[in-house]
């Protein structure tokens, strides 16, 4: 039983990460305009179902890593990359404004 809601709770975050990733980055219910409520409903829903499918798949082929591989990754690799975006991105921001 501990198990089975283990993997429940996960799915259901991956769930509302989908619903959050479609509102915040995709338009939510919106196509390209605005239909009645049925419509804008069965869009929502195919959004979230196409990115619980992409991160499924993803989760199902990537390979996994190791805690301390995570930590290397992170710290070699993406502290110092973003931080020379954020340099580069505020760099930009005060030479173009």
């Amino acid at each position: 039983m501990m198990f089975a809601l283990f993997f429940l709770g996960e799915y259901v975050s991956i769930l509302l990460m989908s619903c959050l990733i479609n509102i915040l980055f995709l338009g939510g219910w919106l196509f390209f305009f605005d239909f009645n409520v049925i419509i804008n409903s069965f869009i929502f829903a195919l959004k979230t179902v196409l990115i619980i499918y992409l991160l499924i798949y993803i989760r199902a082929t990537l390979p996994r890593y190791r805690y301390d591989q995570l930590m290397s990754l992170g710290w070699l690799y993406f502290l110092p990359l973003s931080l020379a975006w954020l340099f580069i991105s505020c760099t930009f921001i005060c030479l173009f404004s």
